[in-house]
């Protein structure tokens, strides 16, 4: 069953200040100056979720990308059998979804708060609304996307290797 986790995870802040705290804690943003996470603050929606809370689950729709300023989360796939398992930890200033905000796709894993969080999510429409509002931030945004996926494709492919043979 597929939900919408800006009414399921958790109280909503939306106070300016305090988004900008968290972005400025995600270290997505580290070498942005704060007049910059002022104006991107506004294309972001802020929440606290409790532990156990289910952000999205494998399979829902891919429309909004999650960053996470404080707590920890467990990103669970299911094997071939269906039984969950538990892939990665993210902490505090790690990106979620951000394929899906890319691609569209539906979500890949299911990721759940493991210990209470702060989180900052970014919809598909906010993205492409910060695109048409400020070019110059938005590209500045998916490039550091871009970035972070190269990354992580590079670190895949690096133990992929290993179990080659």
């Amino acid at each position: 069953m597929t939900h919408r986790p800006m009414e399921a995870i958790g109280a909503e802040c939306r106070d300016p200040e305090r988004i900008c705290e968290m972005m400025d804690r995600t270290r997505f943003f580290s070498d942005l100056p704060w007049s910059e996470l002022e104006t991107l603050s506004g294309y972001f929606r802020a929440f606290s979720a409790s532990a156990g809370a289910v952000i999205f689950s494998e399979g829902d729709p891919g429309d909004f990308l999650c960053l996470l300023a404080d707590g920890i989360v467990e990103i669970v796939k299911e094997d071939q059998e269906g039984k969950p398992r538990v892939m990665a930890l993210a902490d505090s200033g790690k990106a979620l979804g951000e394929m899906a905000l890319i691609d569209g796709e539906p979500r890949s894993a299911t990721t759940r708060v493991k210990e209470d969080a702060e989180l900052l999510l970014l919809s598909k429409a906010s993205h492409e609304r910060m695109g048409r509002d400020h070019p110059r931030l938005a590209l500045h945004f998916t490039a550091t996307i871009a970035r972070l996926l190269s990354r992580r494709l590079r670190r895949a492919s690096g133990m992929l290797v290993d179990h080659l043979g």
